[in-house]
């Protein structure tokens, strides 16, 4: 009366095999990825990290650089965030 359901793990998942625009390399994805990459895990985090933006400090106004990546920009020098 009752079927029992099995789910998959990843490791008997299928994989898709891509080669990198950017360098190259091959790498595999899990089959089940909705938006394939063109690019490996180590390129795309390396263009995330290339955008800088410089901005000045609310409490002491020396400028500061960080990277646009990040969820919420800093309002504060990195030496000001360590005296609160």
């Amino acid at each position: 009366m009752w079927k029992k359901l099995t789910l998959k793990l990843r490791t008997q998942q299928g994989s898709i095999t891509r080669t990198c625009k950017n360098c190259g390399k091959i790498f595999t994805l899990p089959e089940n990825v909705q938006a394939w990459p063109d690019t490996c895990q180590a390129c795309r985090a390396k263009l995330r990290q290339t955008e800088t933006v410089t901005r000045r400090c609310r409490s002491c106004g020396e400028s500061f650089t960080f990277p646009s990546a990040l969820r919420h920009w800093p309002k504060l020098c990195p030496a000001c965030r360590g005296r609160r």
